[in-house]
């Protein structure tokens, strides 16, 4: 029984069930100034997204909490891009940016060749536990 105990305090204090926060990402995809989509995707801190578009496709690579100077930030790293003719992903842009919650954050970037440009709008919104 002690061996049991022990093992469970060792848990807690290790923060095994430490409990992820839960986002809320609401987008607005943008390419060459025409509107794509309208996306909303639920994902947990830590955890990966993917939201597919017609011929594009957004997917959050990461997420992840923290707090500075009194403010919640969500640090964030997408990627962006079409499909090519068999249907896999070509990325065009890797950016990571970071969003205080319920605020909405821009990036805007052009393809190497200047073809496309692509405008993604994010606000990140926790979701109560």
């Amino acid at each position: 029984m002690k061996k049991i105990i022990g093992t469970l305090l060792t848990l807690f204090s290790l923060n095994t069930f430490a409990v992820k926060n839960n986002y809320l990402i609401q987008t607005q995809f943008y390419k060459n100034d025409k509107k794509v989509g309208s996306p909303l995707f639920g994902v947990l801190e830590g955890e990966k997204g993917s939201i597919e578009l017609k011929e594009n496709f957004i997917d959050l690579v990461s997420i992840k909490t923290t707090t500075e100077d009194e403010k919640n930030l969500v640090k964030m790293s997408f990627e962006v891009g079409s499909f090519d003719k068999d249907g896999q992903k070509i990325v065009v842009a890797k950016s990571s940016m970071i969003s205080q919650e319920n605020q909405k954050t821009v990036m805007v970037f052009t393809t190497n060749n200047g073809e496309d440009t692509y405008k993604l709008e994010i606000i990140p919104t926790k979701k109560p536990k």
